[in-house]
């Protein structure tokens, strides 16, 4: 979440080859809109070609200032799920997928003791009553309670390496928040998949800026390896426990540049560095780490960029953010994501001088015009390499039917290669172009940004 942890923080030419087959690739937005009843947004969702929306579901806010009698039943007066039901039936009933992430302990269900200073809801959270409330979640949104739609993905805590969400992180030095997240997920998986054995947990989508130890913020490849009982070679470590998760989630951001742009800190990982992300799970499944056995995809559950306009503190030019949109799904997709969410649809009201809390990273203006990005989003368009004579492609097609590559030629655009495409789905193609000159695809009434 932004304001969490930024606060502390070519006629003639002819085709080489057809499109290529690839595995499933969703995307989707996290966005407060979506919690409001009968909005438009949820329609504006599914025209940007995307198909998941992430709810936030800040514990202490359902949950009163006592404890619930029976904490795990979804029908307990304690619980206040009304927003909530609104807005998960408003999302199904449209054909998105929900994403529940669930965060910020009630004051009952902290450690005792909280410093002055630390955020409500992340001191030393209680596994066993998270575990119940996950159960009661999970329950309501079974299918079979009071006429509530199903939901199958839960995510456990957000950013749980920041401070801003989960403390402590050290003790001195010693990392201690790693372990203690591990006992909440796992609290929370046996309390989700107590409703359905066939439900996804997430873990909390990590961070992915970092500081040195004994800093307010873990660094998320850090984090990583001690929650999945790897040492520093990616070896196994000794742990208590097995960390119990079927998808694991992160937040490959990137507020230095671009991205192509790399975190300096190697245990950081922005963008083109979820690959050590990919590469840490992998060996924690190897040496038999995790449960469930198997192995599990990689969803990026938050990216962003702020656009100027209208942010012009802190933004990029909104062609910037468009192309740069695009580009991360491309390298995301390349090492292993299986899902990427951006944060917000819409940007929030921007506040000049808020700048680091206000949110412009929607694909829509506050307005509610669509910005560049809306069109990269819903048809990701990216040259990926590209010599004298020939370029490689790839997007996400928004429609089903014949997909036109097109290259500009003396003002016009001209096709130089063809091929089937579905909607929501990965096409690759080689084609002869010379360099220099822009592509763009096209299907039915839709048009790519054109690249160069």
């Amino acid at each position: 979440m932004k304001a969490g942890w930024r606060a502390i923080a070519v006629a003639a030419l002819t085709a080489m080859a057809p499109a290529q087959a690839a595995s499933a690739f969703e995307t989707g937005f996290a966005d407060p809109l979506y919690l409001k009843p009968a909005n438009h947004w949820l329609e504006k969702t599914r025209s940007a070609n995307s198909r998941i929306v992430r709810l936030n579901v800040v514990w202490r806010s359902v949950v009163g200032g006592s404890p619930p009698a029976h904490p795990g039943n979804p029908g307990d007066p304690a619980y206040n799920f009304a927003n909530l039901d609104a807005s998960v039936k408003a999302a199904k009933s449209h054909g998105l997928q929900v994403l529940l992430t669930t965060y910020s302990a009630p004051d009952w269900a902290e450690g005792k003791g909280r410093p002055g200073g630390v955020p409500a809801g992340t001191w030393k959270p209680e596994p066993g009553a998270f575990g119940s409330f996950a159960h009661a979640l999970a329950a309501r949104y079974s299918g079979h309670f009071e006429g509530l739609p199903r939901v199958k993905d839960f995510e456990a805590w957000n950013e749980p390496n920041l401070s801003a969400y989960l403390n402590p992180q050290y003790e001195g030095k010693q990392q201690k928040s790693a372990d203690h997240y591990r006992a909440l997920l796992n609290a929370f998986y046996r309390g989700v998949h107590g409703v359905h054995t066939s439900n996804n947990v997430l873990n909390g989508g990590l961070a992915p800026y970092g500081d040195p130890p004994g800093g307010s913020r873990t660094r998320p490849l850090t984090f990583m390896r001690r929650l999945l009982c790897l040492n520093n070679n990616l070896r196994p470590a000794r742990c208590h426990s097995k960390a119990r998760l079927d998808i694991f989630a992160d937040h490959p951001i990137n507020t230095s540049g671009g991205p192509n742009r790399s975190a300096v800190n190697p245990n950081d990982a922005a963008t083109p560095d979820f690959k050590h992300v990919t590469r840490t799970l992998r060996a924690a499944e190897r040496y038999h780490l995790l449960e469930p056995g198997g192995r599990r995809p990689l969803w990026a559950t938050e990216i962003w960029w702020d656009s100027n306009p209208p942010d012009h503190v802190e933004g990029v030019p909104v062609k910037t953010q468009a192309h740069w949109l695009e580009e991360a799904l491309h390298i995301l997709w390349k090492q292993g994501a299986s899902v990427v969410i951006n944060l917000q649809i819409r940007d929030s009201k921007f506040d000049p001088n808020n700048a680091v809390d206000s949110t412009s990273t929607g694909v829509f203006f506050q307005s509610g015009k669509p910005k560049p990005s809306y069109t990269a989003w819903r048809f990701p368009f990216v040259v990926t390499s590209r010599s004298a004579h020939a370029a490689k492609v790839w997007g996400r097609s928004p429609g089903t039917g014949r997909l036109k590559v097109q290259a500009k030629r003396h003002g016009g655009w001209h096709t130089v290669t063809s091929l089937r495409a579905h909607r929501g789905r990965i096409f690759r193609s080689r084609v002869h172009v010379p360099r220099g000159r822009a592509l763009r695809a096209r299907v039915g009434k839709a048009t790519s940004l054109a690249a160069h």
